[in-house]
């Protein structure tokens, strides 16, 4: 880290303007920039085609410009081209993930002076800046000799502030082994146990406040290689078994790096730990581990299937399904085949043929696909993720499909995408194959083995549909908000997003209508009503504690008075008689 600002020609500071699709980005460069007076930030925005009049109005002397767009569209290069053009003393320096040498040399041609990739050191970038303010030009890696040569090398370089948000992070993750260990003690007092929970919690949220506010400074550059095998880069950052490894590269449709990292932590997570520790039970929770993850992979394979009949058919994302759900409906079906196929086949006498099977599932769609199936959100979204790396919506701001925040969000819709197709396929099983001994023993649990036990976790099931359906979706739909299943390290978890559901709030009709209008009303009374019991409880403290209190304290008192006067008068009367 520089100890000392970095002066440029000009007497006044430099004039910046940041233009980038990725808001946490930009609060990190333009804190960091802000730190040398030497820089003065004019303003910051995304890729827009009002951008030119914006700058017409102002001052400004240097652009740092990402023109790289999630959707893959020329309009960042065609901005950059027009600001050349229209604004032609305004510097401009290209700080991007890309590695396209063509746009860069095409980039280099219109006059843009510079380029940086995204993670560099500050103390280079403030070089590379101060240099093109002085009329320099900084294109060393367009050398097409030196960057053919090293673009083998896979290049992860961590500045001050990556390196200062990790040193954080390590001290609060040491400080919350610290409190975890002494919450375990039985001997701490209840008062103690409240501090450090509250103490625990004060420490997440600010691991999450690090996560969410300090970008990612870690850049990656792979090669022609990496490129044609995608589970190199998974190798590199995640240091996976090549056992995994090679297991996930079997899989179909998911050959990019951001699908086939987030497959492969959901894979890991599956085998170590799939216990649920949601508030509902679960289909699945009836199911041995080793045939839960088995059910879960097949479904990750008819995923990629999928995807690979949308690449197969040149689909893009114009002429992407509307109707997702016949989507959902083809990787259920297919699952639910491959699954019974292996398990519900029977050498037995009473064994189903693949034609009966295949009746079955067709007779069972319908269900599935209204009780199930429809109520996974976000699937269209996250099949435009896995496979045009489109980027996501989260909290009403748009984030690139390599940040982490997209990546995780993605992988927390596979999860809960994943667990409704195998709650599904669970359900038809309970239904129509609970009875056989043979799927008994290689599917269900030894504590849910038996009629009973079977019978009474249909009758739970079938109670927490309905309280699903009536009372939580359209609580749910009335916040705005979807419940989530995803795993966790732990287990299977359960969150709340939010999301607009207002045309779904229209639609609600009969009882789960009845339900919109209870929670307003509460709403609507519950400042009066608390206000009412606040008053009355105020007017019985004063009652109890003025005017009962009081009274009872009199009287007590006039008792003692009283008891010690009768004893003074038979102390007299005795000493009277003496």
């Amino acid at each position: 880290m520089l100890l000392f600002p970095l002066r440029v020609v000009s007497d006044r500071p430099l004039n910046l303007y940041i233009i980038d699709n990725d808001p946490i980005f930009r609060l990190g460069l333009s804190s960091v920039l802000g730190n040398y007076g030497d820089f003065h930030l004019i303003g910051q925005g995304e890729v827009s085609t009002t951008l030119l009049e914006t700058l017409s109005t102002q001052t400004i002397d240097l652009i740092i410009v990402d023109p790289d767009l999630p959707d893959q569209t020329n309009q960042g290069w065609d901005l950059c081209r027009q600001i050349k053009e229209n604004h032609s003393s305004i510097k401009v320096c290209l700080m991007t993930y890309s590695t396209d040498f063509l746009k860069l040399q095409q980039a280099k041609e219109t006059g843009i002076e510079g380029y940086c990739p995204k993670g560099t050191a500050v103390e280079e970038l403030i070089k590379i800046l101060q240099k093109i303010a002085q009329g320099q030009t900084q294109w060393k890696m367009l050398n097409l000799t030196s960057f053919q040569g090293n673009v083998n090398l896979v290049i992860s370089r961590k500045p001050w502030l990556a390196r200062l948000k990790q040193s954080g992070i390590n001290q609060i993750n040491q400080n919350l082994h610290q409190i975890s260990e002494k919450l375990q003690k039985s001997q701490l007092s209840r008062g103690d146990k409240l501090f450090w929970s509250g103490r625990k919690r004060e420490l997440l949220a600010a691991r999450w406040l690090v996560n969410q506010l300090i970008p990612v400074a870690e850049i990656m550059i792979p090669s022609p290689k990496d490129l044609e095998s995608p589970l190199a880069a998974v190798e590199n950052n995640f240091q996976t078994p090549n056992m995994a490894a090679n297991s996930l590269a079997t899989i179909p449709g998911f050959e990019s790096n951001n699908p086939s990292i987030i497959v492969y932590h959901t894979l890991k997570k599956i085998k170590n730990n799939s216990l649920n520790l949601s508030s509902n039970a679960l289909e699945i929770d009836i199911f041995k581990p080793e045939p839960k993850e088995e059910l879960i992979t097949i479904i990750i394979h008819q995923l990629g299937r999928v995807l690979e009949d949308l690449k197969f058919l040149e689909t893009t994302t114009d002429n992407f399904p509307k109707n997702s759900t016949l989507i959902l409906q083809k990787i259920w079906q297919e699952s639910a085949l491959n699954f019974m196929g292996k398990y519900c086949v029977l050498t037995e006498k009473s064994s189903l043929s693949w034609e009966e099977i295949e009746d079955i599932i067709d007779e069972y769609t319908p269900s599935v696909q209204e009780e199930i199936l429809a109520k996974i959100p976000f699937v269209s979204e996250l099949l435009k993720y896995l496979l045009f790396n489109e980027s996501l919506v989260i909290d009403q701001v748009r984030y690139r499909a390599q940040s982490p925040e997209a990546q995780q969000r993605a992988e927390m819709l596979l999860h809960n995408l994943l667990i409704g197709i195998a709650n599904g396929i669970v359900s038809l099983i309970l239904n129509n194959f609970s009875e056989l001994e043979t799927i008994r023993l290689k599917l269900y649990n030894e504590s849910l083995i038996s009629s009973r036990e079977i019978a009474r976790f249909r009758n739970h099931l079938s109670w927490l549909y309905r309280q699903q359906q009536y009372w939580e979706e359209p609580k749910n739909i009335f916040e705005s908000q979807y419940r989530l299943l995803f795993w966790s390290d732990k287990g299977i978890e359960a969150t709340f997003i939010h999301a607009p559901r207002q045309e779904e709030l229209k639609q609600l009709d009969g009882l789960r209508w009845v339900v919109t209008i209870i929670l307003e009303t509460r709403d609507a009374f519950a400042p009066l009503l608390r206000s009412v019991v606040g008053f009355i409880g105020n007017g019985l403290v004063y009652v109890l504690t003025q005017v009962v209190g009081k009274g009872l304290g009199l009287i007590g008192r006039g008792i003692i008075q009283g008891i010690g006067n009768s004893l003074q008068e038979t102390r007299y009367g005795k000493n009277r008689e003496r």
